[in-house]
């Protein structure tokens, strides 16, 4: 199954971000952006729209020096005016030292487009957790968030929607007050 929305739909992504992020940053403000490509929509959090790197994107939290990143990238579909969901990538990340450079707290990704083979399909294709460290090899891990209920959190975009802003809410519960007080 994929996710496809309309040319409508997805230059109006920011709408949806700002009701899910704002409770997690400051004041309720929201950065978005929607950038159009010749294949793909590239939307996200921030304010450099046209970085080369969406990864280095930062927007403010509500807990003082821990940053969002979230990004979303469609393809364009067979069909004209449709686009596909690709990924989308959010991450908390902390500044390091100069502040040139963070580290990552928490990942959590959807690669919609997985491939079917893949050993890590079904934990890939719909929201899941990477857990962050400095240990290699058990950040690559894919842990479903949705697992019990996949197949239908990801038949269409307001319900996979509706789950991501559910795990973006548990954020906001349960470890930003837990990094306040770090």
């Amino acid at each position: 199954m994929t996710l496809c929305i309309d040319t409508a739909e997805v230059t109006s992504r920011w709408k949806r971000f700002k009701k899910t992020f704002g409770p997690i940053t400051p004041n309720g403000r929201v950065e978005a952006f929607v950038t159009p490509t010749a294949t793909q929509v590239v939307a996200g959090l921030g304010r450099d729209r046209y970085a080369r790197e969406l990864r280095q994107l930062r927007h403010p939290c509500r807990v003082p020096n821990i940053f969002i990143n979230y990004f979303e990238i469609w393809q364009g579909h067979t069909q004209p005016q449709q686009f596909v969901l690709d990924k989308a990538y959010f991450h908390l990340d902390t500044p390091l030292g100069d502040g040139r450079a963070s580290e990552e707290i928490l990942a959590i990704h959807c690669d919609a487009l997985a491939k079917g083979g893949e050993v890590a399909f079904s934990y890939k294709r719909g929201p899941h957790l990477h857990v962050s460290g400095k240990q290699e090899g058990y950040s690559k891990a894919h842990i479903a968030l949705c697992l019990s209920d996949l197949d239908r959190t990801c038949s269409d975009i307001d319900a996979y929607w509706s789950a991501f802003s559910g795990i973006v809410k548990m954020i906001g519960d349960e470890i930003l007050p837990q990094l306040a007080k770090a």
